[in-house]
């Protein structure tokens, strides 16, 4: 860039030994060539290109919200941003969640219809530069679903595969778990309750860059019978890599503010006694990718894949298949304090996550 520069030069010459009235100066500028004229605007455009735009983003909350399944806390790879140390934040979301599924394995039966709602308070507190504090205390309510005849009519406009629903059978609350001639579950009813407490502990290394290690801790607050809780401890740890180098080097959509963030995770699960029949698995994996888009400075666009490995050894899928979701989210940042998104999670393996979940948060730093 400066072998190009040189080739535009001024000269500026005034003699001073001279009255200020008899002073000349002299100005000449000399212009390249048409040939070195061009090689000046590719190598701008060059170096526009090759430095690629890349934005800092948190990771789309997803949890698993199907029945039984939703009684265990799994550590996925977060990545929380830092804040200014003391700093605490309260975030508050409510999810709604619907299910409709039927399946009958050898001596193993699962009918579930309904949905469940889902409000969690969190408190995140800057422990310091670089820990995090979180504090999840959920609300739950299991009831008839209220979305599922708009669900059936949404698949039926776009021929998607409805999973056993009708356009008459709706608006119930129905979970029948049993094997062996043995009723596990039997929920006809509304059920409502505190859920398990989750204590989250998010550590950023100072050696790894954009790379964040959280530690989580399931406490018993929830209750079985209510299916708002497991009364067991779950423990996991994940790591999730936010923004690699690759990113910053591309060129492709070079232009374009982008975050990508990819990460796994490990879990130890409690044991429940009510369901040793189907065999639960005590290490889980998890695991997590996402992009994200910064249109503007207080809008950004994300997707993200998320799954794990099956809970139990069972032969029912809502049980036993690996899950794939997939979720869209909008964040608007209202205020340097205030951010509110709307996350929409759909299954990519029928039965083995909810059919859909929809999900709204609002942060709100002190």
């Amino acid at each position: 860039m400066l072998a190009l520069l040189s080739h535009y030069w001024i000269q500026i010459k005034i003699k001073i030994d001279m009255p200020k009235k008899n002073r000349t100066t002299f100005f000449k500028w000399k212009r390249p060539n048409n040939t070195c004229f061009f090689l000046l605007i590719f190598s701008i455009l060059f170096q526009k290109i090759h430095a690629a735009e890349i934005f800092n983003s948190e990771t789309i909350v997803v949890e698993n919200r199907s029945p039984i399944i939703q009684l265990f806390s799994l550590s996925r790879p977060d990545y929380t941003l830092q804040k200014l140390t003391n700093t605490t934040h309260w975030k508050s979301r409510f999810e709604l969640t619907n299910y409709f599924s039927t399946n009958q394995k050898e001596n193993e039966i699962l009918f579930i219809d309904g949905e469940t709602w889902t409000i969690t308070n969190t408190f995140q507190h800057q422990l310091s530069s670089n820990f995090i504090l979180n504090v999840n205390i959920p609300w739950l309510k299991h009831s008839e679903g209220v979305l599922d005849h708009f669900i059936y009519s949404f698949h039926e406009l776009f021929q998607l595969p409805q999973n056993g629903r009708t356009n008459t059978n709706y608006d119930l609350v129905t979970w029948n778990l049993r094997t062996n001639d043995s009723q596990t579950i039997l929920i006809k009813e509304d059920k409502s309750g505190i859920g398990d407490i989750q204590v989250k502990l998010s550590w950023n290394p100072e050696q790894l860059l954009n790379t964040q290690v959280s530690a989580l801790v399931k406490l018993p607050t929830g209750n079985f019978e209510d299916q708002t809780g497991s009364e067991n401890i779950d423990f996991g740890i994940s790591i999730a890599q936010s923004n690699p180098d690759w990113l910053k080097k591309r060129n492709w959509l070079s232009a374009f503010p982008l975050s990508v963030w990819y990460g796994a995770g490990i879990n130890y699960l409690g044991k429940i006694d009510d369901l040793e029949d189907f065999n639960a698995h005590q290490f889980v994996m998890t695991f997590r990718s996402g992009i994200a888009w910064s249109i503007f400075p207080s809008w950004n666009i994300k997707t993200q894949f998320d799954s794990n490995t099956p809970l139990f050894d069972s032969s029912i899928r809502e049980l036993g298949w690996m899950p794939v979701q997939v979720s869209i989210s909008t964040e608007h940042m209202l205020s340097e304090a205030i951010t509110f998104d709307f996350i929409m999670t759909q299954d990519l393996r029928p039965r083995a996550s909810p059919d859909i979940t929809f999900s709204t948060g609002l942060s709100v730093q002190f």
